[in-house]
């Protein structure tokens, strides 16, 4: 996957739709006036109130038809990306793909008659008489649990989950208990609507729409990529879902990633789910976790704790969230959640506040977590397995002394609350070193990479060796692990003295210590299936 795309001319059929829409909106918008208009009015009767109230049902009226509208939008988009587009699917399968194209149709026809209250599909425990209120059915959610809000929508008809992510894509994108494929159905219509909304704005090319143009697109096996998560506000969020939850799901990772985050460069973090998801042979499903602001420049907000305290009880809500869905798809699954960076410092906070986890990684984290002195602090519920990665020469590792995490000679690391795995050597040969290996730990092939790998499915992991690396202005010796004027002496040179020179470049292993393996068990649902740790479930 490459960073944002230059944004593609709509289509004809699309720009009429757009136009419609355009129209629409500012009908709503002129009822929406009128509405408050009447609302403020310092003249009360019993028929300005009447009035005012049947304005705001055709206000309410007119925005569910635009969620009909946005739907038909997207369809229109499909049939010219999947039929005239510049990746068009081979001849063969045309014919096919026009049959189900045009039921796609007919059910998005279908969706606006309901919306309009005509031609009303009967589901279980209802008649054609009783059409679905959407909007009763998500304010019904404000007091639920996210049991009972799953069944509210588990006992509702196809069609009526379609119809209730269509006209409430905010209430059902965003609510616990949902089940995923219904969210995920509703945030694509929130993403669909984020980058109109910048279109009809005429919003000059940003990295913006780039990037919503991406995530409106399929994904590998044209397959529409999954949010369970999605706003547009500030920095932008997500939650996406790369994998299928199911049968075959022996593991579910929540990769929650680092400074510089944000909605506009989420590419990023997709392309480290993706590879993750890839290399577990569909046994693994990965959710990469943006449902916050995070710090921008490491230098100027890195170390504010607020975005970690404002992160982590999402993140402790939203594992609970995965727990319920493990449990329902896929029971027996081991959770694994991984924090890179200041990831590691949101989710070592989520462990405070009580965050549940199998298994958790930190990966170049700097510290253990806001208000975290040590292993004690952390209010797991159950028992966790930790682990950790730091690249050798990693400037994080002056943080890490600085706080007392680290230790000389020992694979017991951050204040023996983790165990130090070995990030060993990227796949083209060169030692996971210095400011390369910071984020190049999640490269696919190299020695990081495959130890997570065995942390999430079970196998057995390399532990951290000592080493003797050359760089072509920095180094590390043996034993210079945890100890402050060897760390120091490092980093001013590579981030100060010799910054414009790749100080951490060229690096070359002269001697490692032995390679020692840990064991981590499989999960209990692999372990049902048979599967052996190391073997890839083969």
């Amino acid at each position: 996957m490459t960073g944002a795309l230059r944004e593609d001319p709509p289509p004809e059929q699309v720009r009429s739709l757009l136009e419609a829409a355009a129209r629409m909106v500012a009908a709503r918008d002129a009822l929406t006036i009128a509405r408050d208009a009447l609302a403020s009015s310092p003249t009360r009767s019993p028929a300005l109130t009447a009035l005012a109230g049947a304005i705001d049902a055709e206000a309410r009226g007119v925005d569910e038809f635009l969620a009909g509208l946005y739907r038909l939008v997207e369809l229109a988009e499909d049939i010219w990306a999947d039929l005239d587009g510049p990746h068009p699917v081979p001849a063969s399968g045309r014919d096919r793909l026009r049959a189900s194209l045009d039921r796609a149709v007919d059910n998005a026809l279908t969706d606006l008659a309901r919306l309009a209250g005509a031609g009303e599909v009967a589901g279980p425990g209802r008649t054609g008489a009783e059409p679905l209120d959407t909007r009763a059915t998500v304010e019904a959610w404000t007091e639920a649990t996210p049991d009972e809000v799953y069944s509210s929508v588990e006992h509702l008809s196809p069609a009526d989950r379609r119809l209730l992510a269509l006209a409430e894509p905010e209430a059902v994108g965003g609510t616990y208990g949902v089940p995923w494929a219904v969210r995920a159905r509703a945030n694509s219509v929130l993403v669909r609507r984020a980058l109109h909304r910048e279109q009809l704005a005429g919003t000059p090319w940003s990295p913006r729409i780039g990037r919503l143009e991406t995530m409106t697109r399929r994904g590998p096996g044209r397959r529409r990529r999954s949010f369970v998560g999605f706003s547009p506000l500030r920095g932008g969020r997500m939650i996406e879902v790369v994998g299928d939850v199911g049968p075959r799901t022996e593991a579910v990772a929540v990769y929650v990633p680092g400074t510089g985050t944000n909605l506009d460069m989420s590419h990023v973090n997709t392309d480290v789910a993706v590879d993750l998801v890839e290399a577990g042979g569909g046994r693994l499903v990965v959710v990469a976790f943006l449902d916050g602001e995070f710090p921008q420049d490491i230098m100027a907000d890195a170390g504010d704790p607020r975005y970690a305290e404002a992160m982590a009880p999402r993140l402790v809500r939203f594992c609970r969230e995965v727990d319920r869905v493990i449990e329902i798809e896929c029971p027996g699954a081991a959770l694994t959640v991984v924090g890179h960076s200041y990831g590691g410092r949101i989710v070592g906070t989520a462990e405070r506040l009580g965050m549940r986890a199998d298994r958790v990684i930190y990966a170049e984290s700097p510290d253990l977590g806001v208000g975290v002195s040590g292993p004690a602090d952390w209010r797991s519920p159950g028992p966790v397995r930790r682990f950790s990665f730091t690249s050798p020469g990693d400037p994080v590792e002056l943080l890490q002394v600085r706080w007392g995490l680290r230790r000389a000679w020992s694979t017991s690391d951050l204040s023996d609350g983790a165990t130090r795995l070995d990030t060993g050597y990227f796949a083209d040969g060169a030692p996971v070193y210095g400011t390369r290996g910071h984020g190049g730990v999640f490269d696919r092939g190299c020695g990081a990479f495959e130890a997570m790998l065995a942390v999430m499915l079970g196998g057995r992991a390399p532990l951290w060796r000592d080493r003797r690396i050359r760089a072509r202005h920095t180094r590390v010796d043996p034993g210079d692990d945890g100890r402050v004027l060897p760390t120091v002496w490092r980093h001013a040179t590579g981030l100060w003295l010799r910054r414009a020179d790749d100080p951490y470049g060229d690096a070359e292993i002269l001697w490692e210590a032995p390679e020692r393996l840990v064991a981590v068990p499989v999960s209990t649902r692999a372990a049902g299936h048979g599967v052996v740790p190391g073997t890839g479930g083969d």
